[in-house]
């Protein structure tokens, strides 16, 4: 009996932690997205119908998806900085961003021997043009400003592992790489369509392809 009313007493403490963990549905595209949410409708073998926080929702089709799996809510990011509007990870502005935009692009020559130096741009897409998010690095802002069109950050990082995320409205993009001290490495960032807002995305793409368009991008200022 003793050992019934023990057992009995270690599920109920099991299901009142897992109730209180909020798991979430998420869902790993291959375009290197990730969505975050519910999944409110699934056609096997078809699609799927997703609700994110924002309550905007999203239909993907199976050969879409990477794969998909039940997480832990990940608790909300690091958003201490000086811009007030940052807390929810985005905004919308129409030619908001020249103010924020400043000098032409330089290739820094001198990199740091313990640091690698890595170039956020963003180049201009019609397409979502008007929505600007904050980009982390591992789990904290590289700037208290958005990343807007035709504007780029230079972020200075220690060698090992970096993981990049970005949010717009619920909709969530990662990209994880591993950089080496004393290289130069380019993150492109953009917004898809989708959704209320649009979908941000966050590529590595390729090096000489990189060059050529944030060499028409300026320096974003903070706020």
């Amino acid at each position: 009996m003793k050992k019934f009313i023990a057992f009995s007493i270690v599920i109920s403490i099991s299901i009142i932690v897992f109730a209180q963990q909020n798991y979430q549905d998420v869902v790993y595209l291959k375009n290197g997205s990730i969505i975050r949410g519910i999944i409110i409708e699934q056609i096997p073998n078809k699609s799927i119908k997703l609700e994110t926080a924002g309550k905007s929702v999203f239909v993907y089709q199976i050969d879409e998806i990477e794969k998909m799996t039940k997480e832990v809510s990940r608790e909300p990011l690091n958003n201490s900085t000086n811009n007030p509007d940052s807390q929810k990870g985005y905004i919308v502005s129409i030619g908001g961003s020249k103010k924020h935009l400043t000098t032409d692009f330089q290739d820094i020559t001198e990199i740091p021997t313990d640091k690698a130096i890595i170039y956020v741009y963003r180049p201009y897409k019609y397409v979502g043009s008007g929505v600007h998010f904050i980009v982390y690095a591992n789990g904290n802002p590289i700037s208290d400003s958005y990343l807007y069109v035709k504007g780029y950050f230079v972020y200075y990082a220690e060698p090992g592992r970096v993981a990049f995320s970005a949010a717009i409205g619920g909709v969530t993009t990662d990209l994880i790489i591993e950089v080496e001290k004393s290289k130069s490495y380019y993150v492109e960032g953009s917004v898809g369509m989708g959704g209320w807002m649009g979908n941000p995305s966050l590529e590595l793409p390729d090096q000489e392809k990189a060059r050529k368009k944030i060499s028409k991008c300026k320096l974003i200022s903070s706020y």
